[in-house]
């Protein structure tokens, strides 16, 4: 989480980027979170507005359950359906450890 994995690194870590196989995949992971696929034809226009989208509905939701300046006084919600606030409070705790010591 500290740096971008990116298809390079995706090729160390599992071999090989292929959306068809049973591995892993940067690109079906990129289809879950964005809701686009990379095997649909798209307009620009239509990805640009599905991408306007996904990115409202995440801004919105984080605007009323994020708490950036208190991050461990965010809503439980939020949390629940990805491992829970416990979870994620102590990643940031971790991550925020990590750049007081690096940088």
């Amino acid at each position: 989480l500290v740096y971008a994995f990116e298809k390079e690194d995706v090729k160390i870590k599992w071999g090989r980027e292929n959306v068809f196989s049973t591995r892993p995949s940067l690109r079906r992971t990129a289809e879950t979170i964005y809701g686009l696929s990379c095997m649909t034809q798209y307009s620009d226009v239509e990805a640009q507005e599905q991408g306007e989208r996904v990115q409202g509905e995440v801004s919105e939701i984080l605007e009323c359950q994020l708490d950036a300046s208190n991050f461990d006084a965010s809503e439980e919600a939020i949390f629940e359906n990805v491992g829970g606030k416990t979870l994620w409070t102590g990643l940031f705790h971790s991550l925020f450890r990590h750049y007081e010591l690096h940088g």
